[in-house]
This record gives structure tokens, sequence and C-alpha cells, in this order.
């Protein structure tokens, strides 16, 4: 985990290193999958097309699928960093 300059982890470096490893992975649903699990979520492992939703460090991601979901999680994860950099921009 990323640590700001006075030692502190910050939630927006968490996430971007999470986007980073899941876009980096072979296998970003298993991924997610054993965050989610490590962390106390379920998941559920049938495999099905219907609707799939992925919630994870505060964001989620549905789609048609796991891998869809996850997709849609990263795609939602990487918006809430811009939104938060943009923010972070005005008030400074």
């Amino acid at each position: 985990m990323l640590q700001d300059v006075e030692g502190k982890m910050t939630a927006r470096h968490d996430l971007q290193e999470v986007i980073e490893l899941l876009q980096a992975s072979d296998n970003p649903v298993a991924q997610m999958r054993d965050w989610i699990s490590d962390s106390g979520g379920d998941w559920c492992d049938d495999s099905h097309a219907g609707l799939f939703e992925v919630q994870y460090l505060g964001i989620a991601g549905i789609g048609v699928g796991p891998v869809a979901a996850v997709r849609a999680w990263i795609k939602n994860a990487t918006a809430t960093i811009q939104s938060d950099v943009a923010a972070y921009s005005l008030a400074s």
C-alpha cells in the first residue's frame, strides 16, 4: 500500500494501486474475488450470464457476468480518482 509524505495511507493511493494491479493481472476476476473474500465479503461463484455486481472499497461495478462487472468496477474506480483529483485542484 502506498503512503503519503507523513507515512499515512491515503484512500486515493490505495485505490490507484488496486486499479493498477487489476489491469496488470492475468485474471482480474480471480484477483477481485480473492480480495473480496479475504476482506470478509461474499462472492457468487456460479457461472451465469446474468447481472453481476462487484462492490469493493466503496465502489460498485455492475455488468452481465463477473468479467463485465470487474471491468465496470475498474472504470468507476478510475472515474472516482479523476473526480477526486479535479475536486482537489478546484479547492487549491
